[in-house]
């Protein structure tokens, strides 16, 4: 539910092919793609762009750059079978958080221009006309949590908020964060966080029913038709929330 690309993501490391390998070799039949998407990126991928452009040309191209992770990932999902959901961490200008998105079709990215810039309300509204699902991602990393009716779900277990870089672990943020999403009533989601080769901890989201698209993903989210398959063989059933 949460992975990142080396193409896109300057975080990453893992090339998408090279990703979606390492997922189907540890057991998953989809895969999330949630590149960074966020003024920083873009500001840098202008300067890789040749002068004299118009600004919607720029944001044309720079989406372009942008989506070259999700482009790779569905790329390699024809050669390993693994289904790849595209999607985005996305990260408002103001804002510390970050909100995993799903569903939203490459045209809103193309056509809304300066799409990082919109505050969470306006965005929202772009996430909901869509019919897309929009969550907040480890909500403890921050002390940046917006109002929880602008969002359907939260990310209660991350992996980089419990497996540290020293080996150790510390649930805090994670235990902090199941409460919030069921204190508030929001679909619980957990991811990997991929980013490197190293960071596959076998956490993994069973859904009740097959998924071709994000549709129908999305689909069995709202329904919470899934359980969540947590480390030390912990299964939460997302109907629990």
């Amino acid at each position: 539910m949460h992975m990142h690309t080396a193409e896109t993501s300057s975080c990453g490391k893992v090339p998408a092919a090279e990703a979606l390998k390492a997922f189907k070799d540890n057991g998953y039949d989809l895969v999330c793609v949630t590149d960074h998407f966020n003024e920083r990126y873009y500001n840098y991928y202008e300067t890789l762009l040749p002068a004299g452009l118009d600004e919607g040309e720029k944001w044309r191209r720079s989406t372009d750059i942008w989506f070259a992770g999700r482009r790779a990932a569905l790329a390699a999902a024809r050669e390993t079978g693994v289904t790849v959901i595209p999607g985005a961490e996305i990260q408002l200008s103001g804002h510390t958080c970050e909100f995993l998105v799903y569903g939203l079709q490459e045209e809103v990215f193309y056509d809304c221009r300066g799409l990082y810039k919109l505050s969470v309300d306006e965005f929202s509204r772009i996430v909901r006309s869509y019919g897309a699902f929009m969550a907040l991602a480890h909500p403890f990393r921050h002390d940046d949590r917006p109002d929880t009716s602008l969002y359907e779900g939260a990310e209660i277990f991350n992996r980089s908020e419990s497996f540290r870089g020293d080996g150790t672990r510390d649930d805090t943020h994670n235990d902090l964060a199941r409460e919030f999403a069921r204190g508030h009533g929001l679909i619980p989601l957990c991811g990997q966080d991929y980013h490197e080769y190293d960071q596959m901890r076998g956490i993994k989201t069973r859904f009740h029913g097959k998924i071709a698209d994000a549709a129908d993903m999305i689909s069995l989210l709202r329904e919470r038709e899934f359980d969540l398959m947590l480390p030390d063989d912990e299964i939460l059933p997302a109907k629990d929330f």
